[in-house]
C-alpha cells in the first residue's frame, strides 16, 4: 500500500466519532477515508461488518489525498477486537488512536437507538433486546438485517473498561487519546484543538460546527426497506463511496447520504429503571476500570 494511515477514531460507538470524523475531514491538512468506517483491520471472522476487503479496496479510500496531509479513518469496533491493533502498527508502528468515551448507560440507549435506524435490530424496546441477548446467540438467530451478531452483543459492548485495557496491552499510552462525549457537547471547539494538537497539524479553527448524526429513526416503511437494501449492496455503495471521494477531491461539499432516510420527530428512548439499576450494579467494577485508565470520571450513574 502506497499510504499509512496515521490516526485511527477506533471506539467506541454512539460517541460522537461521526462528528469528530466530519470536522476533522475539514482540516486542509487531514484527508478522512471515504468511508469513515472501513473496519478493514478486523479480523477475518468479522467481515460481514466489514466495508472494505482488500488492501486495493483500502488504498481507494484515500484517492481523494492531497500533497502534506495525513491520512485517518474511524472504524468503531476495532476498539472491541485486540487483534485489530496489532494489525494496524504492523501497518504503521506510530500510530495514533483517538478513543471516544460516553457513560455506559448512555452509550447502551444511543447504541440501540442507532442499530434499530439501521435495521441492525429490531427488538421493539432496549429491554427486549437486552433480554434476547443469550437467546440469539444459542439459537443463533437474528434480525435478517443485521450485519454482524457482535453488533447484538449489548453485554460485551458496554464493557468498556475492560476493552480499553485489552487495547493498552498492545497500544503504547502515548499514542492513545481519550475523550469524553460530554466535552464534545459542551465545548467542541476545545475537543477539536486538543485533537489537532494530539495529531501535530496546524490549528484550524471551523466558522460553525454543525449537527451531525443527531438521533434519527426512519421516515417510513418504504424509507426504511430502501435504506436496508441499498446499504448492504457492496456495489450500491462502492459507487456512492467514489463519487464522495470524487466530490472531496474538488473541494466541493459532501452531502449527508442518512439525511433523506431520517425523521426526527419522535422520543427519545429510556431503560427501565430496575433494568437500568442491574445494568449499573454490573459495570461498576469495569466503570471504575475505564476511569482508572483513561483518567476520566464516570462514576455518577445517568
Amino acid at each position: 500500500m502506497k499510504y499509512k494511515v496515521d490516526f485511527f477514531i477506533a471506539g467506541f460507538s454512539s460517541s460522537g466519532s461521526t462528528a469528530i470524523a466530519h470536522y476533522l475531514s475539514l482540516h486542509p491538512e487531514i484527508c478522512f477515508s471515504i468511508p469513515k468506517e472501513t473496519h478493514f483491520f478486523l479480523p477475518r471472522t468479522s467481515n460481514r461488518i466489514k466495508n472494505i476487503l482488500t488492501w486495493r479496496q483500502y488504498e481507494n479510500c484515500f484517492s481523494h489525498t492531497k500533497d502534506n496531509q495525513i491520512l485517518g479513518e474511524a472504524s468503531i469496533y476495532y476498539v472491541h477486537f485486540p487483534e485489530s491493533f496489532n494489525k494496524i502498527l504492523q501497518h504503521n508502528k506510530n500510530a495514533k488512536f483517538i478513543i471516544l468515551l460516553r457513560h455506559p448507560i448512555e452509550n447502551l440507549i444511543s447504541s440501540y437507538e442507532q442499530l434499530v435506524f439501521t435495521g441492525n435490530e429490531n427488538a421493539s424496546s432496549f429491554e427486549e433486546a437486552w433480554q434476547l441477548q443469550e437467546k440469539r446467540f444459542q439459537s443463533n438467530k437474528f434480525p435478517p438485517f443485521c450485519r454482524d451478531p457482535i453488533q447484538l452483543n449489548y453485554r460485551k459492548r458496554v464493557h468498556l473498561g475492560q476493552a480499553v485495557e485489552d487495547m493498552l496491552q498492545i497500544v503504547p499510552r502515548d499514542q492513545v487519546l481519550f475523550i469524553n462525549f460530554d466535552e464534545i457537547r459542551n465545548n467542541i471547539e476545545t475537543v477539536y484543538n486538543k485533537i489537532q494538537n494530539f495529531l501535530g497539524v496546524s490549528l484550524f479553527r471551523l466558522k460553525e460546527y454543525p449537527v451531525i448524526n443527531s438521533r434519527a429513526k426512519q421516515r417510513n416503511v418504504i424509507s426504511k426497506y430502501t435504506y436496508l437494501v441499498l446499504r448492504r449492496n457492496r456495489y450500491f455503495m462502492s459507487g456512492v463511496y467514489k463519487i464522495l471521494r470524487t466530490l472531496k477531491k474538488f473541494d466541493l461539499d459532501i452531502p449527508e447520504v442518512n439525511r433523506m432516510f431520517k425523521s426526527r420527530n419522535y422520543a427519545k428512548v429510556t431503560i427501565d429503571e430496575k433494568l437500568k439499576d442491574c445494568i449499573f450494579d454490573e459495570l461498576k467494577s469495569d466503570i471504575k476500570l475505564l476511569e482508572k485508565l483513561s483518567g476520566i470520571s464516570f462514576s455518577q450513574r445517568d
